[in-house]
């Protein structure tokens, strides 16, 4: 049974914005490009809907019992307010497949842009300066997937900004790539996307290098604003998930289960400690020059998340 989700709201928070830039409108965008948060939202949900049927026919395992494709069917949206009609009470859950589904792919989203954001000060005072790295290869449909696959771990391990990282240590960093299908006209392709997001501080001196870099995009002086918009670019959701051929997205589907295809490093972490005291282990932030400020995003609906993400 698919539950009967209707919005009620549009939220003003910096994450649930987040999320309907992230995800939403660029779902809706491929029918509309004139369309709004509602429509968009409408668009989206109507369509992972189609695409978890078409991916049960395509003979998907995560999809092989009733129970799965209702936990998948119904996962809770993101971006608005809504309710279920005739339900008031209905408990809600993530289906978890952020690698595929919009809307944990939007909530895993707005986590990653949560933990940047609180390293941008709200005040004038002194702000990071944040570069955003990007690489793009397109691959034959004719290669194999495997060799798709070995070549893009090996151009995502060793691009000029990897080597950049490695030497010029900037505060933080956020990595994520994913392969996705697509068509060049009426050619079938692959397309390798990489995005690495770094950020550093007031004070902390940025190479030469890495301005010179061609595939480098700089902001000066970050704002919160500018924050999304360049966060919303790194992490869009790949709506050719939801269009292309079902086989070719199973394919990556297959391919994404054991790969880790984002990272943080330095004051992004969250570096697990030993609790001498009770023997439990608790999350702590990395030690860094300047110390985050609270949790931007008060006043969220309370959701259920995974835990395993592929953002």
């Amino acid at each position: 049974m698919d539950y009967a989700f209707e919005p009620v709201g549009v939220p003003r928070t910096y994450t649930a914005g987040f999320e309907r830039r992230t995800t939403i409108l660029p779902v809706g965008r491929l029918v509309n490009k004139d369309v709004n948060d509602v429509d968009a939202w409408r668009t989206t949900l109507r369509m992972w809907r189609e695409r978890i049927d078409a991916l049960k026919d395509a003979g998907w395992q995560a999809l092989a019992t009733t129970a799965a494709q209702h936990r998948l069917r119904n996962c809770y949206p993101c971006g608005l307010v809504h309710e279920v009609k005739g339900v008031p009470d209905l408990h809600t859950w993530s289906c978890q497949r952020d690698y595929i589904c919009p809307w944990c792919w939007g909530r895993k989203a707005s986590d990653v842009f949560k933990r940047i954001l609180k390293f941008v000060p709200c005040d004038p005072e002194p702000r990071p300066s944040l570069f955003l790295y990007t690489d793009r290869a397109v691959f034959e449909a004719s290669k194999s997937f495997d060799y798709v696959l070995d070549a893009v771990l090996a151009r995502r391990d060793h691009s000029a900004v990897h080597d950049v990282i490695q030497k010029y240590k900037p505060s933080g960093s956020y990595r994520i790539s994913h392969v996705v299908p697509e068509y060049d006209g009426e050619c079938p392709i692959w397309v390798f996307q990489s995005r690495i997001v770094l950020l550093y501080l007031p004070g902390t001196p940025i190479p030469d290098s890495l301005r010179q870099c061609k595939r480098v995009r700089a902001e000066e002086d970050v704002s919160r604003h500018t924050l999304m918009r360049v966060m919303a670019s790194c992490l869009r959701y790949p709506s050719s998930m939801l269009t292309e051929d079902p086989p070719r997205v199973l394919a990556v589907l297959l391919a994404h289960k054991n790969l880790r295809l984002s990272q943080f490093t330095g004051c992004f972490r969250e570096r697990k400690k030993k609790d001498k005291s009770n023997g439990k282990r608790e999350a702590e932030s990395a030690v860094c020059a300047v110390q985050p400020r609270a949790d931007p995003e008060s006043d969220l609906v309370p959701r259920q998340c995974g835990t395993n993400s592929c953002i």
